[in-house]
């Protein structure tokens, strides 16, 4: 995984578009970023899994993900970045160091707060990297993730 992050055109404003729509305030929602395989530090599209969710966490289908990562492999992509909601600040959880969709050396977890209600920016966001021994480190957001996302 690449120390620095592309984001695609508008991806940023979709994906807190989604976020909002989906949790309407009241509940957690997540969405995964995906990328080309071939371009470690692109990301360029927005996965909105079928899950569930409620005020404290959420739970993807299983069914879809196994699908879904069928259909990635095909595609040559990848997901590179997890992305989900809280009601308040935004932290990495236990539940969150305990179950990312992907648990390779790399993989970005970011954390909205306020389950991503507006205004919302990159400032109040928390971006975590999964290390080689298993905990997970902070990176500040505004520097990890760059280009026009917004």
């Amino acid at each position: 995984m690449a120390e620095r992050l592309w984001l695609g055109e508008g991806l940023l404003r979709r994906t807190l578009a989604e976020l909002r729509s989906c949790g309407q305030g009241r509940e957690e929602c997540v969405a995964y970023w995906t990328g080309p395989l071939s371009e470690r530090d692109h990301v360029d599209d927005l996965l909105h899994p079928i899950h569930r969710a409620a005020r404290g966490g959420y739970e993807v289908d299983q069914q879809w993900l196994a699908e879904i990562w069928n259909a990635l492999g095909q595609d040559r992509l990848t997901i590179r970045v997890q992305i989900h909601t809280h009601p308040g600040l935004a932290f990495h959880s236990r539940t969150d160091d305990h179950y990312p969709v992907v648990a390779s050396v790399g993989f970005l977890s970011l954390v909205i707060p306020r389950f991503a209600r507006e205004p919302q920016t990159l400032t109040d966001a928390h971006l975590a990297r999964l290390e080689a021994d298993g905990s997970w480190s902070s990176l500040d957001p505004r520097e990890a993730l760059l280009g026009d996302g917004s």
